[in-house]
């Protein structure tokens, strides 16, 4: 006979799951702000920012979508090299956050 379902041991379950896979998204991110690309930076920050909270991470999903709003604040303007560094600099420190979370 089978075990009843336990929607416990499933939230668990679906929580070590979102654990694992956080290196990979991660490292998506950090690949996509390196390369400055922006878009991708912005939708990755913003799936974390998303989803953190609802697996109890909030302080990741908090860093995650500081770092999504900064990007956004910029992001309609066509930047030239300064405007690129500042970009850069804006989003260094919440991905840094985002880099010592996992």
């Amino acid at each position: 006979m089978a075990e009843p379902f336990s929607l416990e041991d499933f939230l668990a379950q679906q929580r070590a799951d979102y654990r694992a896979s956080l290196p990979g998204r991660l490292q998506q991110l950090e690949a996509a702000r390196a390369a400055g690309a922006w878009k991708e930076t912005e939708r990755c920050a913003h799936g974390i920012a998303g989803s953190a909270a609802t697996f109890g991470l909030a302080e990741l999903g908090d860093a995650a979508r500081v770092l999504e709003e900064a990007i956004e604040q910029l992001h309609g303007a066509q930047p030239d090299p300064g405007a690129r560094e500042v970009l850069a600099a804006r989003v260094e420190t919440p991905a840094a956050m985002l880099r010592s979370m996992t």
